[in-house]
């Protein structure tokens, strides 16, 4: 396990503030590549409180790009640490997520207002912003922990976090452990395009355990399928909730509630997606004046097209099919 991983070493002997901290950073010369946290701790002395305690093995990125930040998945820091009886973290308003994960011992999470215990196989994603304590439950807790953020993290954590539940159980012979060891190679490499290769595969290593926490509700109710394709059939009319429920024969308060959870959607944010669609295809393709255009996507009303349209593009119809023409 992390055979091809090249780790910096530390050792700590239960330092319960930053000083120290810093002194055994500075001792093992990893005070430069952790300046991030340093800095972080500084600024924040009052939002977080730690002791680290155990044997671990730190992973720090080389420096990223101003493109890479902006744009991409990146990974911050990575550890793993075989954690003593008095090792903790507490800590609040810090710009990182954090996916954590259990090889052996036993920790605690507490987290939104809830505890969580964490044995072998258990893990945890959670918003570093929002306040949070976790913590060696027994003698030792073997973890690995991974700081990242960029572009899309919010985003992926929102649909881990939709069941407001930050633990997510895998095991080390499922496809996490591999994802994770690849994910860590790639910060490794000297490629051009290592920033590229590690936001895809940092990226992958979040959505496979999204994927595993939600396998159950990966099958698609078949009336949600039809019910869909119905939408992407007649999005063009006047369509209305109680004829939706009428058509997939189904309550249309549990149909409004299904349909979101499958699709990531309610119902009319589906029909504006396929109309604002539509009329994309339309000002690319045709000269058609706009309140047609709106008419022909399922626009009862131009002013209210104009406004979705505006809100989903950023700009107008009209600069919309200037752009497209150029």
């Amino acid at each position: 396990m992390f055979e091809h991983i090249h780790f910096q070493y530390i050792k700590f002997d239960i330092p319960s503030n930053e000083r120290r901290t810093e002194r055994q950073l500075e001792k093992y010369g990893l005070l430069e590549s952790s300046l991030q946290f340093k800095d972080f701790y500084k600024e924040h002395a009052n939002e977080v409180d730690f002791s680290l305690e155990g044997d671990a093995k730190n992973l720090f990125p080389p420096p990223l790009s101003s493109d890479a930040r902006e744009h991409l998945l990146y990974m911050q820091a990575f550890g793993l640490m075989d954690a003593g009886p008095h090792f903790f973290t507490k800590r609040k308003n810090y710009p990182s997520y954090l996916l954590l994960y259990t090889y052996g011992g036993m920790g605690k999470l507490k987290y939104d207002g809830k505890e969580y215990h964490l044995e072998e196989g258990c893990g945890f994603l959670i918003d570093c912003r929002k306040e949070h304590v976790y913590y060696t439950a027994e003698e030792h807790w073997n973890l690995s922990i991974l700081h990242f953020n960029g572009h899309t993290a919010d985003m992926l954590y929102q649909h881990f976090y939709q069941d407001s539940t930050p633990v997510f159980h895998s095991q080390r012979t499922s496809s996490y452990q591999q994802n994770l060891e690849n994910m860590l190679a790639s910060c490794q490499d000297t490629s051009r395009f290592r920033e590229f290769d590690t936001s895809l595969l940092l990226e992958k290593l979040i959505l496979e355990i999204i994927k595993e926490k939600y396998k159950d509700e990966q099958t698609v109710p078949e009336y949600i399928v039809y019910l869909k394709k119905y939408m992407e059939n007649h999005f063009d009319k006047a369509l209305t909730l109680d004829e939706l429920s009428a058509f997939a024969n189904i309550s249309k308060y549990h149909l409004a509630r299904e349909f979101k959870k499958y699709t990531g959607f309610t119902m009319n944010e589906y029909l504006i997606a396929l109309r604002l669609e539509r009329t994309r295809f339309l000002l690319s393709n045709t000269s058609l004046p706009l309140g047609q255009i709106s008419q022909i996507a399922g626009f009862s009303n131009y002013s209210n097209f104009y406004k979705l349209f505006l809100k989903d593009t950023g700009i107008s119809p009209n600069q919309y099919r200037n752009q497209a023409k150029a």
